[in-house]
């Protein structure tokens, strides 16, 4: 009998998963990181992790994760969201999926929906719901209760609006091989800031205060500035000199994002940026947190 499939094998991986569940991702980086064997066992429960996160909406996980290869997309939303934070703090029910891609990518993702039997039920509305967007169109797929919108991006860099969305809360995506976080910090400890670049003319849409709410329902605390989180026992927030400021200027190649590599030959988390990937800079910007009158202007671009 395979060692992979002996009784204690099994009972060892139920119990180190059940383990794993109330560990948020950089938890799991650190226990990861003590051995290979740690590394290898964080690996293939992150591995198992993505594929119950996606199973209910992807049949073939396989093929569809050489698509999101073949087309550089990205899975993002709840569900990118639900895989950074401990499994046992997001029990939340998931049914729509968000894929983003470019406008050459996006018939190879159509094209692998339409095999997994999903129905394309908008010809591909224009989402104008910031001042600067960066998407260009969204098209949405339906089969029974799921839904999943793909998202085009408004350049060739398919990640490039994940950095619009409502707060920081939900700047993560999957890609097929890895996991990316924006602010991996403040996520795990259930904080956001409130993206001042996903306004509309000065102010912030009904769609993005449902989201912001419906995120307040599951527990998290959104703030405009980290100094409305601070209490005795915290430093007070130094305006654009901390890394989490919303005024200061970020990189998805800096030390505060997350980066997770999903494969066995791989570290936990991979403090190299692959140079053929893109990097975007961006800064959220808005009111300063000292209350001074030097504002500063929200962007995001791809280098």
């Amino acid at each position: 009998m395979p060692l992979t499939q002996t009784p204690f094998i099994r009972i060892l991986t139920e119990v180190m998963d059940n383990m794993f569940d109330v560990m948020a991702l950089d938890v799991l980086q650190s226990f990861g990181s003590a051995c290979k064997a740690h590394r290898k066992w964080v690996i293939e429960y992150l591995r198992r992790r993505k594929r119950c996160l996606l199973a209910k909406f992807i049949a073939d996980l396989a093929s569809f994760d050489d698509t999101l290869r073949a087309t550089s997309s990205v899975i993002s939303g709840s569900v990118a969201l639900q895989f950074l934070l401990p499994q046992d703090a997001t029990r939340w029910p998931s049914t729509d999926l968000d894929i983003y891609t470019t406008a050459a990518g996006y018939k190879g993702v159509a094209d692998a929906l339409l095999c997994e039997k999903y129905i394309l039920i908008s010809t591909g509305s224009s989402r104008p719901c910031y001042t600067q967007s960066t998407i260009r169109t969204v098209f949405t797929f339906a089969k029974g209760g799921l839904r999943i919108d793909v998202v085009i991006s408004a350049s060739a860099c398919a990640i490039l609006p994940i950095f619009q969305f409502h707060s920081t809360i939900v700047m993560n995506y999957l890609s097929a091989d890895s996991f990316f976080s924006a602010y991996p910090l403040f996520t795990n400890q259930f904080r956001g800031l409130v993206n001042p670049m996903s306004m509309k003319d000065g102010r912030h849409t009904m769609k993005v205060v449902c989201a912001l709410v419906k995120y307040e329902n599951r527990g998290f605390s959104i703030n405009a500035s980290a100094n409305d989180w601070e209490s005795e026992d915290e430093e007070e927030h130094e305006c654009r000199d901390n890394v989490c400021c919303p005024h200061y200027i970020r990189a998805t190649n800096d030390v505060a994002c997350a980066r997770v590599v999903l494969e066995e030959s791989a570290s936990v988390q991979s403090e190299d940026w692959d140079a053929g990937d893109d990097v975007v800079m961006w800064r959220l910007g808005g009111e300063t947190c000292d209350e001074a009158d030097n504002a500063s202007v929200p962007y995001v671009f791809v280098l």
